[in-house]
């Protein structure tokens, strides 16, 4: 049985034209199927279905933005890092040995972040976009207080990169300072 796209019947839709039914299927006696479009309409009224508006869909709510303290709060933990050279132009990396894969830890209060020797530990502050800026003093390479700035960001998953500047106010021999590139994920 197959429709023949053929008007028929009663039934008609908006503007008295054959509505979609009528005009696309008939019986396999090839009669006008039973149920028109007007009985079809008021069997969904009945029912509580008839005049539903069309659905449109609807964005979802924005979040309520996080305060300084739970973007903190959510950035505590463990990070395993990798480092990579960004830049260093006078060659102070061999003399330093900033290990390639490591764990760098961030505590509450502000922003600090720690890290194993040659890493010099840094503080600072946070901002609402998850950026931060933290700086410290440490010895590097065996120049004691040499300056190192971090800079980056922390995304509410967890998600940390940044520059880590060895030598940020030339510290190092030759003025120059080192940049590495610091990424990784809290566990």
């Amino acid at each position: 049985w197959k429709p023949t796209g053929d008007a028929v019947g009663e039934s008609t839709g908006v503007g008295k034209k054959p509505s979609i039914m009528s005009q696309t299927w008939k019986d396999p006696d090839g009669d006008a199927p039973g149920a028109k479009a007007r009985q079809i309409d008021s069997i969904l009224k009945i029912h509580g279905l008839g005049g539903l508006p069309p659905l449109v869909p609807t964005a979802a709510p924005e979040p309520e933005p996080l305060t300084i303290e739970e973007l903190e709060a959510a950035a505590v933990g463990t990070y395993p890092v990798t480092t990579t050279v960004k830049s260093d132009p006078a060659g102070h990396g061999p003399f330093i040995g900033l290990a390639e894969q490591m764990e760098i830890g961030i505590t509450a209060g502000s922003i600090n972040i720690t890290g194993p020797a040659p890493w010099v530990d840094v503080s600072g502050s946070m901002a609402l976009d998850g950026s931060f800026t933290a700086t410290g003093r440490g010895t590097v390479a065996g120049f004691a207080n040499v300056e190192v700035t971090f800079e980056g960001t922390i995304t509410s998953d967890g998600q940390l990169a940044g520059d880590y500047t060895m030598g940020a106010q030339g510290g190092l021999p030759t003025g120059q300072p080192i940049v590495y590139r610091v990424e990784g994920q809290v566990v």
